[in-house]
């Protein structure tokens, strides 16, 4: 049965966690090993349990304080930074589209899988047009920067001249 309610989240848009995808085997039927790193850098675990401190404090200014009865999760028994942290470990979930796993950059990179074109490089006639490309993770949902990307190398496949730089006055 829903309930009146109300729901505070924190999306941790920048983790300075980092995992890895590798491969499996030589064969490549077999699944790749991901190992997505979750809260390798503690700095993670602060700033996480920084974001409930400050959730709780916007909760218990007067405009909401005679709105909340209780606190589902973590709850409000979860006091100490040890018990956060057990609780975000039990808790946190991915919420975003994993990404950056063969980031494109520049020749002098060493991580960088991709070149300024998509391609793989050491591999001939093979692009990775998605996600997965980004040097970096962005601060929000995936859809719109990866729509870019597809653009752009559909240009670059069709050889299409780039459009001139627009300047807004």
């Amino acid at each position: 049965m829903a309930r009146p309610g109300f729901q505070l989240d924190i999306n941790l848009l920048r983790p300075e966690s980092s995992g890895t995808v590798r491969l499996g085997s030589a064969n490549p039927l077999d699944p790749p090993v991901i190992d997505p790193g979750y809260f390798s850098e503690s700095a993670d675990i602060r700033k996480l349990t920084a974001g409930i401190r400050h959730m709780r404090h916007v909760v218990d200014q007067p405009a909401l304080r005679g709105l909340v009865r209780n606190e589902i999760s973590p709850g409000r028994a979860c006091r100490s930074d040890r018990d956060m942290e057990k609780a975000i470990r039990m808790i946190a979930a991915s919420g975003h589209h994993p990404a950056c796993t063969c980031r494109m950059g520049s020749d002098d990179d060493p991580d960088a899988v991709l070149d300024a074109e998509l391609k793989v490089r050491g591999i001939e006639g093979l692009r990775v047009v998605d996600g997965s490309s980004l040097p970096d993770q962005v601060s929000g949902n995936l859809n719109a920067p990866i729509m870019m990307i597809a653009e752009k190398a559909a240009d670059i496949i069709l050889n299409r001249t780039p459009l001139p730089p627009e300047y807004p006055t």
